[in-house]
């Protein structure tokens, strides 16, 4: 995890075209008021999978406290949907429209390119640390505990 070290650390998130599950309009705009963790994934990324279980088990025990939003950077949102449904995830989940792009122009401060990323931003939607990596369940909640304290 990097709280320091890259540029987008201190910068307001990228604003970019997102829908829901319902095929609504959603941005990260719509997190101001509360940090949140931002979780980027694609249903090609199979280290993803067993994240976005970890993070739909352990994530609403967090939701006082901050947002877990898991973004898929999927070009085609209906791979990204069956992937969801097969692994039972029940999260508010976001689709990122032409998810790939953004991950190739580094927009949410990804400059390895590498899935599965994620990111914490603050009440004001400024980004606080990069690179988080979540691995197994005890890591993962040990982690966004120590998130809540950046």
């Amino acid at each position: 995890m990097q709280i320091a070290d890259n540029e987008f650390i201190g910068k307001k998130i990228k604003i970019v075209d997102m829908v829901n599950g319902d095929g609504q309009s959603v941005s990260f705009d719509d997190l101001i008021g509360k940090p949140a963790v931002i979780y980027f994934w694609a249903s090609w990324c199979k280290p993803c999978h067993k994240t976005l279980v970890v993070l739909d088990k352990i994530g609403p025990e967090h939701n006082k406290d901050m947002s877990i939003v898991i973004v898929s950077l999927d070009d085609e949102i209906q791979q990204a949907k069956k992937v969801l449904s097969t692994l039972n995830i029940t999260a508010d989940s976001w689709f990122a429209i032409q998810g790939s792009i953004h991950l190739n122009q580094q927009d949410f401060g990804n400059t390895k390119r590498m899935l599965p990323y994620a990111l914490l931003i603050d009440e004001e939607a400024m980004i606080k640390a990069t690179d988080i990596r979540f691995r197994d369940q005890q890591q993962t909640q040990a982690l966004l505990n120590k998130l809540k304290r950046i």
